[in-house]
């Protein structure tokens, strides 16, 4: 099987590149026959042969690329997992500069307009070889951190992990967490507040209300983009057939809790968006919220946390046709409540008894997600589960969060 996986991977590796340089060099030859007809021999045969000899003497003494390296040399065995990540990493290394040299040095659009695509190819193959969080490591060593964030964005929107699901998650968490972490420093948010709290701990504090932030207004956008009216009243397209105006939804106990928080997550309340202000009332400021939320978004753009879209349609058992508006309440609520509960499991900065703020919000948070579930468990025939996620089991059981809830 190895010997069957390696050799495919060889495969992908030898067409992705070859089908790469073919582009290049057919405008290449075409440059040069528009000069002299006898150009492109001379340079195939003759400079051609002197770059690559270059590069490999280059490669073949970086240890970084023993193993890619000696795949060819006499004794050495051919199929290796040890080679195949070599070479993979060697690929990869070789694109990294190709981007970093950027298309204004090259007249071919179409040569590096294929260069993301395989990329993202060499990414997907390094995961057979080692675990995400080494393949972060050596993909951000190369200098391809934001191919890496773009091509992964999705897999850690959408949890369907194969294995090692704790391990992936908590990566994940850690990930943002420090990525937002710099982004926080790097802008001095901190400077604009006056308070008790350390510098680290309030920067960890701010990282963690402001994944929040771009999740509740990530929200925003995926609610508004379901809209089917022309209202001016987003609660009336959101909850459709349940209407605001239209529809007394406040006696149907079913849909009570999640229509407050649907309304929560549209604006109505400031939990989500605004919870950093009810702990730091000195982001209140409009300059300094705005400048805050603009940084935490750009910050994580490649997490499309809504990545998988709902069904149009749903048909009941009976043949009736019915309106998504429920699906997309349960959407919304499953996605918050998997990034509520990961950080309450998984993040390490709230075992620190003074990011008690951090720990309260996420705490009120999930109380809010509990009682909102517990209402949807009840109505379950009517209010769908949300297909795009794996079934999580259940939310933080009470010594996890009673941990969190002792700051």
């Amino acid at each position: 099987m190895d010997l069957i996986i390696n050799s495919r991977n060889r495969c992908i590796f030898g067409c992705s590149l070859s089908r790469l340089l073919s582009s290049l060099d057919g405008v290449i030859q075409n440059e040069l026959a528009k000069r002299e007809p006898s150009l492109y021999q001379w340079y195939s045969s003759n400079q051609n042969p002197l770059v690559v000899r270059t590069f490999v003497n280059t490669f073949e003494n970086d240890r970084r690329f023993n193993s890619a390296t000696a795949i060819c040399s006499e004794g050495k065995p051919m199929d290796t997992s040890e080679s195949d990540l070599s070479l993979l990493v060697l690929g990869l290394f070789c694109l990294a500069a190709i981007t970093k040299l950027g298309s204004a040095k090259v007249s071919c659009q179409q040569f590096f307009s294929m260069v993301p695509d395989i990329i993202g190819r060499f990414l997907d193959m390094l995961l057979e070889f080692v675990p995400i969080s080494k393949a972060y490591t050596l993909t951000k060593d190369i200098g391809l951190q934001r191919e890496f964030l773009c091509n992964f964005g999705p897999r850690a929107a959408v949890p369907k992990f194969a294995n090692d699901h704790g391990l992936e998650i908590s990566f994940w968490i850690d990930l943002v967490q420090k990525q937002l972490l710099r982004a926080l420093d790097r802008e001095k948010i901190w400077s604009r507040l006056t308070t008790s709290e350390t510098i680290e701990v309030l920067e960890k504090d701010l990282a963690i209300f402001g994944f929040f932030i771009a999740l509740g207004r990530s929200t925003q956008v995926y609610l508004s983009s379901k809209s089917h009216t022309d209202s001016n009243d987003s609660i009336n397209s959101i909850i459709s057939p349940f209407s605001w105006r239209r529809c007394s939804w406040r006696s149907d106990p079913r849909l009570a809790c999640a229509v407050e928080y649907t309304l929560a997550l549209s604006g109505r309340s400031r939990y989500l968006i605004g919870g950093s202000v009810l702990y730091y009332p000195q982001l209140s400021s409009i300059s300094s919220y705005q400048l805050y939320v603009e940084v935490v978004c750009e910050e994580l753009e490649w997490l499309p946390f809504y990545y998988e879209d709902v069904p149009t349609a749903i048909v009941d058992t009976q043949g009736r046709e019915e309106m998504p508006k429920r699906e997309l309440i349960s959407r919304v609520l499953n996605v918050c409540t998997y990034w509520m509960t990961s950080f309450i499991k998984y993040s390490s900065w709230l075992e620190n008894p003074l990011n008690v703020k951090a720990a309260r919000f996420l705490s009120k948070g999930h109380a809010m997600l509990s009682d909102c579930m517990t209402e949807l468990d009840i109505a379950k025939n009517n209010m769908p589960k949300d297909r795009s996620f794996q079934e999580t089991g259940v939310l933080v059981d009470a010594t996890e969060l009673a941990s969190i809830d002792k700051t």
